[in-house]
């Protein structure tokens, strides 16, 4: 007899300024991560950086159940640091494709996701941009990929920080709610990414009828000495059977300052660090019908 439902298992990792080694544009941040900039982001970097990620999502597999079917991504600079994911780390070979667009971030980093064809099908994939109802905002915007029993949105929400920051993050929730809520009359809908902030009544409201996945303790990213989880996900029309943040001793290091363990960073500053981010991914898996 023929399955109903199979697990999806989709992935979202903040991996921390995936820059393209190679000069792309005259943008101060995208010239600070190549080899003549304030970071000496080299080649033989960028790919170390990139097996790592690789090695990280292998390393799920055992106790996922099997490969990630998807990962959602933030602050990736361009396709070229997306093909050398899937064709040139450990990636390659189980077939994954990917998504992207340019946004109007001032930084240069956007969103992506890299998705199973074999597995989800081929995805329709667009961006929304975040507006104030006239102007588009500077920043990263919505990744929505559509395939045939779910949708996928990956997402990077405005920081905290800064004038009007609470006025844009508004902004981004009720906008983000209003696309959940649109793509829902089709199908299931799980959205995921950094949301920069904590779970609160504003965002459960603003998100509605989406429920917010999530566990109790723990964290995704540590912010003076206190974790928290900030990278979040919120699930439309599926049953959710897990959710786990991957918080490994490969992505870790001491934390000399505070006690207990950190994500360890690619740079500390202008230092070079040699780690992945200062995220640790989160996962989520679901029932979803073939």
């Amino acid at each position: 007899m023929k399955l109903l439902f199979v697990s999806t298992v989709v992935v979202f990792w903040n991996v921390e300024n995936l820059f393209n080694p190679k000069p792309q544009s005259n943008n101060p941040s995208e010239l600070s991560f190549t080899p003549g900039g304030a970071h000496r982001w080299t080649g033989k970097r960028f790919g170390g950086k990139c097996l790592s990620i690789s090695k990280a999502l292998l390393s799920m597999a055992d106790s996922l159940g099997g490969m990630p079917d998807a990962v959602g991504l933030c602050e990736v600079e361009d396709d070229f640091c997306l093909k050398q994911l899937v064709d040139g780390t450990l990636l390659r070979k189980w077939g994954y494709d990917f998504v992207h667009f340019d946004s109007k971030d001032p930084r240069g980093i956007d969103c992506a996701l890299l998705y199973r064809p074999d597995v989800l099908g081929r995805a329709v994939a667009s961006q929304r941009h975040i507006t104030d109802g006239q102007d588009t905002l500077a920043t990263r915007s919505f990744l929505v990929a559509e395939f045939d029993s779910l949708a996928i949105v990956v997402v990077h929400l405005p920081s905290k920080l800064g004038d009007g920051a609470q006025e844009r993050r508004l902004l981004a929730l009720r906008q983000l709610g209003a696309l959940c809520d649109s793509l829902m009359r089709f199908k299931p809908v799980v959205a995921l990414g950094d949301f920069n902030d904590t779970r609160s009544g504003e965002s459960d409201s603003l998100m509605a009828p989406m429920l917010e996945v999530g566990c109790a303790g723990g964290g995704s990213y540590k912010f003076n000495g206190r974790w928290e989880l900030i990278d979040r996900a919120f699930a439309g029309g599926i049953d959710v059977e897990s959710f786990l943040v991957w918080s490994t001793a490969a992505l870790s290091e001491p934390d000399k300052k505070f006690g207990g363990v950190k994500p360890r960073r690619t740079y500390v500053g202008p230092r070079y660090n040699g780690g992945v981010s200062d995220h640790y991914p989160i996962a989520v898996s679901l029932r979803r019908r073939r």
